[in-house]
């Protein structure tokens, strides 16, 4: 340490000497005046919430300044520790510069476990400060010592220097020494480094902030490399503008006659930028007019222009012009136009033509479902097959108590004993229980307040209403026996209507009762104001059947198995999940693998929706690979990327496009099985295209053949949904075509070409065709090593050295081979597919 520092431990230790080391010069800290200070305040602490620590706001808002005034003077983070006595303060200043990039490195620690420890700069926060002149462990010498013993360089303390030294005499002598030196003040006296005779003195947080790069308010007259002067506010960090970069512009024009717009601090300083000024060009290719940067010249990709042009939804739309002279491009061009296609829900589709993939995968339905749900709310999701569990408050309740779950989730049955008693009938069962006895009617025979009899029903809730007192409201005519001398009335606690009983009876026995409607499962309600009559306790056998009934359906909903029953399916997913994909050939899950980690979580709520949803996904998946490791192997890669593979992936996006929630409705799985249908459909018609191709030196076809065949090649390939009414129109066609199908390209049976790859005896690839089509056998190697002619047509045949001629092609369909013996994929020894 320095001596000015070593100087403050000669208070502890009489005898102490500066060693040689000590005395050596070391550098003054920059932008402060003195390499040792402490600064007095009186700011009060407060104790941490738990009482178990102290801590002082000011205190940490200045040390936080502070640091960061010295990281700015080019002091390395990791040269500079703040100390402090308590840990509550530690904790406070440790969240604030969690979020000040600045003093990431800057070391927090409290003074207890800092022991051994130093640093060229500490900075010391004392935290207490109280009108009860409590200072804790600040009574402690050695913890004194320890705290002011562990810079090197630079030792700024903060705290209440007056309260210490009246409460401790170490405190007393120090403060006494430090006002000897001037080492001790309201605030630290700061300087500008190249402007030393500007001062200012920082006696509170805010005093730092006035000054941002660390130096005075002037301006950094300093030259930089380039000529230019350093546009910064006088700084202490970089004093020698090394790494600070010129971003004045330059003021050079280009030949294009606009400024360049060039930084000065770029690398080449004597080379300008290309000029980024947007005048108006001409695209050359396509004749278009466009605003781009000078300096370049744009191209057909560039090209945003709207074009008329018709897709193959047979929609005319505005297509950019870059992507109409580019086939793959406008062939992937999604169709703006509305769908409008009627769902299976009965709404209209709100999609696009090219989100919906031309009517064949549509959207989800967005419209708000608006059905009633089984607990009588309304279902406020978008429309689907089945309602997700409703998230509203349950309102099933009774004369003891109300539910407190979620309405979706299964009601705890009330174990209270049923309170339908009277004096003439009692329910010996449960509340929730269905009830062993039937309504009483005999007349109730209390007296109302007013001293007129009770017109309600023995057992029932007294009406308020009197027959005499309030004869309009109780004789007001809804059923038509209000008025009768000897009515009775049934008062509801739900919506505190009374009504006449013998009315009321029929009109509730009536809404469960009738044999001509399909009625749904609901409470009674009010004949009046239509609310659900939930507490009334004549009808509380209705009541409690209609809440049994609803838990039935909830079981199903939620799965109707036990929590081990659900683990188990879920368990047995997650090995179906992973055994199916290590088995998928031609899908990469990749990213979408997250859609199934919430199987991994046993805590999540698993209903029957969720578990068949991801189940339906798996099956579809399998589904798909299959079609595409068949596909590969039937189909050239042209055929096979166009047709079979971009739609069949465009049903794994699809997919795991649907919320995790809910399982895929009625429409969605009907799409989806409709294309796969066409797929299928699809790859059986292009292998017997291919064919026939092969094979057309030999035969030629037929014209209802060729009309057959170019039907169910627009079956499957026009827009929209393949129905029902397009499989069977192209199953009776494959029927008609039988005679096609012996083998594809051959003219053989499967038995004959399977003798002839036996007889043979040659690995896979070794079979070629002629221009005609006509097959021919290279044997050996397999490649092409001499010419000759196809004995069928005469057409040249073979090649030399190990190359093919170019009208020959690869016959993979003989061997059932996917290159050629003699090729770059066998020699490099690629490993396709296992199909």
């Amino acid at each position: 340490m320095r001596p000015e520092i070593a100087r403050l431990m000669k208070h502890f230790y009489d005898d102490l000497e500066d060693h040689t080391s000590v005395k050596t010069e070391r550098p003054s800290i920059r932008g402060i005046d003195s390499n040792i200070y402490f600064i007095n305040h009186s700011n009060i602490e407060t104790t941490v919430v738990d009482g178990s620590s102290k801590r002082n706001e000011f205190e940490a808002n200045y040390v936080i300044a502070l640091a960061q005034y010295l990281r700015k003077q080019d002091y390395p983070a990791d040269k500079i520790t703040i100390l402090v006595m308590y840990l509550g303060q530690r904790q406070l200043i440790a969240k604030q510069i969690k979020n000040i990039k600045l003093l990431h490195g800057v070391h927090v620690m409290v003074t207890d476990n800092y022991q051994g420890e130093e640093n060229d700069i500490i900075i010391l926060s004392l935290v207490r400060s109280n009108p009860d002149k409590r200072i804790g462990f600040l009574k402690i010498h050695n913890r004194i010592c320890v705290a002011l013993s562990r810079a090197r360089c630079g030792l700024f303390v903060i705290g209440n220097m007056n309260l210490l030294a009246e409460v401790e005499d170490m405190w007393k002598k120090i403060t006494k020494s430090l006002v000897t030196t001037n080492e001790i003040g309201t605030g630290l006296c700061l300087s500008c480094r190249q402007h030393s005779k500007d001062k200012f003195l920082a006696d509170k947080p805010e005093s730092f902030s006035k000054h941002p790069e660390g130096g005075c308010n002037k301006p950094c007259d300093a030259r930089l490399k380039c000529g230019h002067q350093c546009e910064l506010m006088c700084h202490n960090y970089d004093y020698e503008h090394k790494e600070i970069v010129c971003r004045k512009k330059c003021n050079e024009m280009l030949p294009c006659g606009h400024p360049c717009t060039k930084r000065c601090h770029v690398s080449t300083p004597n080379q300008h930028d290309p000029c980024r000024v947007l005048v108006e060009k001409t695209i050359s290719t396509c004749g278009h007019k466009i605003r781009f940067q000078c300096a370049r010249t744009p191209t057909s990709d560039d090209c945003k222009h709207p074009i008329m042009k018709k897709l193959s939804c047979d929609h005319f739309v505005n297509v950019p012009c870059r992507i109409i002279s580019s086939p793959s491009e406008l062939k992937r061009f999604p169709c703006p136009n509305p769908c409008n296609t009627m769902l299976a829900c009965k709404h209209k589709c709100t999609g696009t033509c090219g989100s919906c993939h031309t009517g064949r995968l549509h959207i989800s339905c967005q419209q708000k479902c608006e059905r009633s749900l089984i607990c009588s709310h309304v279902c406020k999701a978008s429309c689907a097959a089945n309602c997700p569990p409703c998230l509203r408050n349950c309102e099933a309740r009774c004369i003891h108590s109300r539910c407190k779950k979620q309405c979706g989730q299964l009601c705890t049955p009330c174990k209270e004993p049923c309170a339908y008693k009277c004096k003439h009938l009692q329910c010996t069962r449960l509340c929730s229980e269905p009830c062993n006895r039937g309504p009483c009617n005999k007349p109730c025979d209390k007296k109302l307040k007013c001293g007129h009899d009770c017109i309600g029903i023995c057992g029932e809730p007294c009406p308020r209403q009197c027959r005499i007192c309030n004869k309009h409201a109780v004789q007001d005519i809804f059923f038509g026996t209000e008025d009768e001398p000897d009515a009775r009335f049934v008062f509801l606690p739900d919506c505190k209507h009374i009504i006449e009983v013998t009315a009321l009876d029929k009109f509730v026995e009536n809404s469960f009762n009738n044999p001509n409607e399909n009625v749904a499962i609901r409470f009674p309600e009010c004949p009046r104001c239509k609310q659900n009559i939930r507490r009334c306790t004549r009808y509380m056998p209705i009541i409690n059947q209609v809440h049994n009934l609803i838990a039935q359906v909830k079981k199903k909903i939620l799965g109707n198995q036990s929590e081990k029953d659900i683990n188990e399916r879920r368990i047995r997913l997650i090995n179906d999940f992973e055994q199916t994909g290590s088995n998928l050939k031609e899908i990469d899950l990749g990213q979408k693998k997250n859609f199934f980690d919430k199987l991994y979580d046993p805590n999540n709520l698993f209903t029957d929706d969720i578990l068949i949803l991801m189940n339906n996904i798996l099956l579809f998946l399998k589904a798909i690979d299959k079609l595409l490791i068949d596909a590969r192997k039937q189909l050239p890669i042209n055929i096979f990327e166009d047709l079979i593979s971009l739609p069949l992936n465009n049903i794994v996006k699809y997919l795991f496009a649907h919320p995790q929630y809910r399982n895929f409705a009625e429409q969605q799985i009907n799409d989806i099985e409709a294309e796969l249908i066409r797929i299928r459909r699809l790859i059986y018609i292009e292998t017997l295209v291919l064919s026939i191709k092969q094979q057309s030196s030999t035969r030629d076809l037929k014209s209802d053949e060729q009309e057959s065949i170019d039907l169910m090649q627009y079956l499957t390939k026009k827009t929209g949904r393949f129905t029902e009414f397009d499989q069977q129109k192209f199953d009776s066609l494959v029927k008609k075509l039988e005679h096609l199908n012996n083998l594809p390209g051959l003219g053989i049976t499967e038995r004959e070409r399977v003798a002839i790859i036996a007889a043979l005896n040659l690995s896979k690839g070794h079979w070629y065709v002629c221009p005609k089509g006509h097959p021919y056998v290279i044997t050996e190697c397999g490649g092409a090593n001499q010419e000759s002619v196809c004995p069928e047509c005469g057409e040249k045949i073979g090649g030399q050295n190990h190359q093919l001629l170019s009208t020959n092609h690869h016959f993979g369909l003989m061997d059932d081979s996917q290159y050629a013996a003699w090729s770059e994929e066998a020699n490099l020894n690629i490993v396709l597919p296992n199909v």
